[in-house]
């Protein structure tokens, strides 16, 4: 199977399962973080904005960040400056279509860039937008 279509499948049963948690009451952030924290690939949840709300460990390690860290950042934070322009253009088109799939170039700590492959879904919860990532 390919990386995109798996990491595909893998946001669907995430989804599945935060939408299961929220039904039995817990609140939505609530329900992606217990979703998102079991997975091997990376996770990122961010609002509206694209300030990240969550993340999981694997998110930790692609990045150089440690959690904390990740959660004062904002998508836009993780893109290398030569191509912020880039960044930008990509969110409003991911927030206007509602999903993205592809490569991307992730600046983690201490400048260190990593080649990933992503997909990215709006509103897997209502104004929570997720994102999965595995490194090349």
């Amino acid at each position: 199977m390919r990386l995109v279509e798996s990491l595909d499948k893998e946001l669907s049963e995430v989804g599945a399962e935060a939408r299961n948690l929220v039904a039995g009451g817990q609140t939505a952030l609530a329900a992606l973080g217990v979703a998102i924290r079991r997975l091997g690939h990376a996770a990122l949840v961010a609002d509206d904005g694209g300030k990240l709300l969550l993340a999981n460990e694997a998110a930790s390690r692609l990045t150089g960040y440690s959690l904390d860290e990740l959660l004062r950042l904002a998508v836009t934070d993780l893109t290398p400056q030569l191509l912020e322009s880039h960044s930008e253009m990509l969110w409003l088109q991911f927030i206007t279509e509602g999903r993205q799939a592809g490569d991307y170039r992730v600046l983690g700590k201490h400048e260190r860039v990593v080649t990933a492959t992503y997909v990215a879904e709006k509103n897997l919860l209502p104004g929570l937008h997720v994102s999965l990532l595995a490194s090349l």
